[in-house]
């Protein structure tokens, strides 16, 4: 009997066919239902025998129980499509369904030659056997047959074509003919594995040839039986795959590259639909770091990424992908979100519609990122730009060599000069230096020296604007390191210092004339016991000499010298302020016009005197004798400095002395100190004299320096003349110059008459404190207009060391909350005031009562408490009470 085979291939919908081809293989499709529906009319099963039917069925169900992939069929009967009965040998390989089912693939080998002898006569007759090596001839795939011993019974043309030889030269021979023994011994112990195990085994064997070829197997072997179970041999299915393989490992490769550039980006990259809800098809890694949510609650819709777009924000984005879906083109975005956390990034979005064939958008894919540092970066540098931009002071920016890469406007509006004539940190010291390049050449090799050594080179030199006006300018230069310690840039800044180097001048001066007072008044004492002596016994003297002694002349003169040293320590005593005389509201202008009036005779002779006096009152709370004093001697040295001039034909001999009420709405800036806002009375005494030089004007108040002869000048008239003035809280300024006259103003706070008297030791200084400028200037401005003296700053640190390295300075302290101060932080800065000068009155200005707990003000040293916003007038009554000394810092706090 033979052995033969014949076509069983269909699907569900496909019945089994009569006119079945007889060049197809032994393979059929089929469906298995476990609800034990049957198959349609024709099916496959239905061509088992009916007494098989239910067993063939069975071994499906237990197989799909047991969750095996492969079932090997007992021997069945078929009927044929004539109508004989036919034995089948059939393996079925399942692949379950979700139902329970499954969908089968079945092998048949027609075995009815075989039921009677299952060795014997195995030989097909000669028309079977062509046919099978027609059917196997016509598969693409690679296939051969073996018996147990590896002997290879038959094989398709494809398999012979693979190996390289013909059909004939593969049949009765092993794989030790055909490959290298190392590939031959393992396709014989693989073969020897099926075989012992009763299994289909699929595997991917690499074959190498002599030649060089290198091919990847996919091969399926299963052992197949006689009609007594006994084994027969293996038939094996080979396929190259070595193409598959490549593309798999392409593919893979690719996939892989693929995850690994979207995971290593800084953000999220997505498929999404174009809807409001942004829902998602494909989220990467990233998307967990920037939502907090795990990329597969993106896509399933368990979170959506609509929502967690910031609710301000989700209008904007909405129309932004609208418009540009509608545009066809991409949109680029900046929005924040809101993570799981509910943390508030800042993030970007880059996103493109995608259009299916009829270019209906059917997806959106972008990119987003969070920029929530870049942002803050942003912030913060354009934060920078604009305070460097605004800065008050000059900033240059420039690289390792010194050339400008920026420079701030400020540099303009303080010098004058453009930004075009500064192109390096040379020009920069250049421009700004009265020396101009000179000034470069003095300082250029010791700021280099400094700026390579990774340190600051400073200086302070008299500059000079572009209008000709001189200054002093503090210069700053630094190097700009990086992360290695190497300079990559220099920053320069330069400020007007002028105030600041007049105050110290001031002070320098100040301290100066203190000195020299104290040193003047003790002189003054012991003179005046020494002239007391002299006077008194030359008055014993006269008086015991005969009237015709010829010494009572000498003891005249002696008399007479001895009182003019009297004169002299008079004004020592006036100078060193020893004397404090009553003062009394009086007209500055009748003290002048007295003075003219007396010195008109005799000290301003032989000069054309003009007395100015306005029409306005210039009333002053003074001692008028000092007034006296001080305006005769401003009298007599303009007369002098007329006199003595070297070309008085060219000029004419003229002085005037004014007198005149002033209104300061403004700081301004003098000479010699700074006229304050405020009233003034402004004495002013000029001449067309000699003038003097620089040099001069810098010592002329400076006691006992003189330019006359010495029997002419003592060096102590504006001495005594800076005294005064100084005694009387007023401010003198000096403007002159050689061979063009003189002119000297002395300004004197104007005496209000309805202002409460005051103590002639109070001088009514403020320490003003608030935070916010607008505020402090008011109530500067306020205090100043009424006679006060303020001292105002926004720095409470600033503020609280002035005050407490002399706080005799000051006779009262006003604190004022700013918005955003809180109660606590002002108490504390009381109770420090109060703790550098117990007793000083301290006035609290807030928005908030801070007085219901009345032991905490009292404990903070606070003398009362006002509410904001500051009505003018209780405050100004209250701080000239308070600076008077009424009420006693020991009255509780108030609030009014």
């Amino acid at each position: 009997m033979g052995c033969g085979m014949q076509r069983l291939v269909q699907d569900d919908a496909a019945p089994f066919a009569d006119d079945e081809s007889e060049d197809s293989p032994l393979c059929l499709r089929w469906r298995y239902s476990p609800d034990g529906r049957a198959p349609p009319l024709g099916a496959w099963p239905d061509r088992l025998h009916p007494d098989d039917r239910a067993r063939f069925l069975a071994e499906i169900a237990r197989a799909l129980l047991a969750k095996q992939r492969l079932v090997r069929h007992a021997d069945h009967r078929v009927t044929r499509a004539d109508g004989g009965i036919g034995w089948w040998h059939t393996v079925t390989t399942l692949c379950p369904s979700a139902d329970g089912g499954a969908f089968c693939v079945s092998h048949a080998f027609d075995v009815t030659g075989l039921r009677d002898d299952p060795i014997s006569d195995i030989a097909d007759p000669p028309d079977d056997r062509a046919l099978l090596q027609a059917l196997i001839d016509s598969i693409p795939d690679l296939i051969f047959f073996k018996d147990p011993g590896s002997v290879y019974l038959g094989c398709n043309r494809a398999f012979a074509a693979f190996m390289g030889r013909t059909v004939a030269d593969i049949v009765g021979r092993t794989d030790l003919d055909l490959v290298p023994i190392d590939r031959a011994t393992y396709f014989q112990e693989r073969d020897a594995e099926v075989l012992r195990h009763r299994t289909s085994h699929r595997m991917e064997e690499r074959v190498d040839f002599p030649d060089g070829r290198s091919v990847l197997l996919e091969t399926i072997k299963t052992p197949y039986y006689g009609p007594s179970g006994a084994v027969l041999g293996l038939v094996a299915v080979a396929r190259d795959i070595t193409a598959k393989a490549r593309a798999e490992r392409e593919r893979w490769e690719s996939e892989r590259r693929l995850a690994t550039l979207l995971g290593n980006l800084p953000g999220m990259a997505y498929r999404g639909r174009a809807d409001a809800e942004r829902s998602m098809l494909f989220v990467s890694e990233g998307g967990q770091r920037l939502t907090g949510h795990h990329p597969n609650d993106l896509v399933d819709g368990s979170a959506s990424f609509g929502a967690l777009i910031h609710p301000a924000d989700r209008d904007h984005v909405r129309s932004g992908v609208d418009a540009a879906l509608a545009q066809r083109r991409r949109f680029t975005l900046s929005y924040r979100l809101i993570d799981r956390a509910g943390i508030v990034r800042h993030v970007w979005e880059q996103g493109v519609g995608v259009a299916d064939a009829e270019g209906r958008i059917t997806a959106v894919e972008g990119f987003v990122t969070d920029i929530s540092e870049l942002k803050t970066a942003e912030d913060t540098l354009r934060t920078l730009s604009l305070a460097v931009a605004q800065s008050p002071v000059s900033v240059l920016i420039a690289d390792s060599l010194g050339k400008t890469i920026y420079l701030n406007p400020r540099f303009r509006m303080m010098t004058g000069h453009t930004l075009d004539a500064v192109p390096d940190l040379d020009a920069f010291i250049a421009c700004i230096a009265a020396a101009g390049p000179l000034a470069v050449t003095e300082h250029h090799p010791a700021m280099w020296r400094a700026l390579s050594a990774g340190e600051t080179w400073q200086t302070e030199l008299p500059g000079r604007k572009s209008g000709g006006e001189h200054f002093w300018a503090a210069i700053r230069v630094a190097p700009l390191l990086d992360g290695d310690g190497r300079m990559t840039n220099l920053i320069a800044t330069m400020d007007d210092v002028t105030t600041r180097r007049q105050a110290e001048e001031q002070v320098r001066r100040a301290q100066k004339m203190q000195a020299v007072g104290v040193l003047a008044g003790g002189v003054a004492h012991d003179f005046n016991n020494i002239l007391t002596a002299i006077l008194g016994y030359s008055h014993l003297a006269l008086d015991s000499l005969p009237p015709d002694s010829d010494v009572r002349d000498d003891l005249r003169h002696v008399t007479a010298a001895a009182n003019r040293a009297k004169g002299l320590v008079q004004q020592l005593l006036t100078f060193a302020r020893k004397e404090k005389l009553e003062r009394e509201p009086t007209d500055l202008r009748d003290i002048a016009r007295d003075a003219v009036e007396l010195a008109e005779p005799t000290i301003l002779n032989g000069v054309e005197w003009t007395l100015r006096c306005g029409d306005e009152p210039a009333p002053v709370l003074a001692a008028p004798s000092q007034l006296h004093q001080v305006i005769v001697n401003l009298c007599k040295n303009a007369v002098d400095a007329i006199l003595e001039d070297s070309a008085p034909g060219e000029r004419e001999r003229r002085a005037t002395l004014a007198v005149s009420a002033l209104s300061v709405a403004t700081p301004r800036d003098l000479a010699r100190g700074r006229l304050d806002i405020g009233r003034y009375a402004c004495l002013t005494v000029s001449d067309t004299g000699c003038g003097m030089s620089p040099t001069v004007q810098e010592r002329i108040f400076d006691p006992f320096f003189t330019t006359k002869p010495v029997d002419k000048g003592t060096g102590l008239g504006l001495a005594a003349v800076h005294g005064i003035v100084a005694d009387h809280g007023g401010v003198i300024d000096v403007t002159s110059a050689p061979s063009a006259g003189t002119t000297i103003s002395i300004f004197l706070p104007l005496h209000d008459p309805d202002a409460p008297p005051r103590r002639q030791d109070d001088t009514r200084r403020v320490l003003l404190l608030d935070g916010e400028r607008i505020m402090l200037g008011m109530a500067s401005r306020l205090l100043r207009s009424q006679g006060f003296r303020v001292t105002a700053t926004v720095n409470s640190r600033r503020g609280l060391a002035l005050f407490s390295v002399a706080p005799e300075r000051f006779d009262i302290v006003v604190l004022v909350q700013s918005a955003t101060e809180p109660t606590w932080k002002l108490l504390t800065l009381a109770r420090a005031f109060a703790a550098a000068s117990p007793g000083v009155p301290i006035v609290v200005c807030a928005d908030v009562p801070i007085d219901h707990d009345e032991a905490a003000t009292q404990a903070a040293g606070i003398t009362h408490v006002l509410p904001t916003p500051i009505a003018p007038d209780p405050f100004v009554t209250l701080v000239k009470q308070l600076s008077l000394g009424r009420p006693s810092p020991a009255t509780p706090p108030h609030l009014h």
